[in-house]
């Protein structure tokens, strides 16, 4: 009975330890005037500023934006 019982709050707990959330949300559609091939790296701090480095034909590309996704540099 004791096994059975620990048994079952095992199986509980793993069930329950899987539980993840996401939450998604979608942003306007970003118009660039520079072209870029790849985007090499996303970075968002803990003020909520995310970064991105991009690689043009000739040079790196870094750009800032806020929780709203605004561009505050480029």
């Amino acid at each position: 009975m004791k096994t059975t019982t620990i048994l079952c709050l095992f199986i509980v707990n793993l069930c329950l330890a899987q539980t993840t959330t996401l939450k998604i949300s979608e942003s306007q559609e970003f118009k660039d005037s520079e072209n870029s091939d790849q985007v090499l790296s996303i970075h968002t701090n803990l003020d909520n500023y995310t970064g991105i480095v991009r690689e043009g034909k000739k040079h790196f590309l870094f750009d800032i934006f806020d929780t709203s996704l605004n561009k505050i540099q480029s």
